[in-house]
């Protein structure tokens, strides 16, 4: 909905010919639109290693950061399979090593009842 609003401004200030206002509105619209467009096809694949890993007690951040590279290589080789360079593979690589340790962390403060195994609550 915001990317829709802030398009939808962003043509009417290009219509009265405010293009600095136009450039940031395009610019959030771009952002938006490429947050959506990329994070529900990673989640597809993030959530459910997610949730094997929980499973088997191999939740820690190097698992969600090997995922997120992992997620990150199989979405650039989708979107640029016949474009396809080192220079693209290093950022989607990087991308995905932020993204799954962000990814990780943002797990950990949300549930970290999840991340404690049966023998440290068994101790305590």
């Amino acid at each position: 909905m915001f990317t829709l609003v802030a398009a939808g401004l962003a043509a009417i200030l290009d219509h009265w010919g405010v293009e600095a206002a136009e450039f940031g509105f395009g610019g959030l619209t771009f952002l938006t639109t490429f947050i959506t467009v990329f994070t529900l096809p990673a989640c597809l694949f993030a959530i459910p290693a997610m949730e094997i890993a929980i499973k088997f007690g191999k939740a820690g951040w190097l698992v969600a950061i090997i995922s997120g590279v992992l997620v990150a290589v199989v979405l650039c080789v989708w979107l640029f399979k016949s474009d396809l360079n080192l220079v693209r593979i290093t950022v989607f690589i990087g991308c995905g090593v932020f993204f799954g340790a962000l990814f990780w962390l943002a797990a950990r403060l949300s549930t970290p009842a999840a991340f404690v195994s049966d023998k440290a609550q068994k101790q305590a």
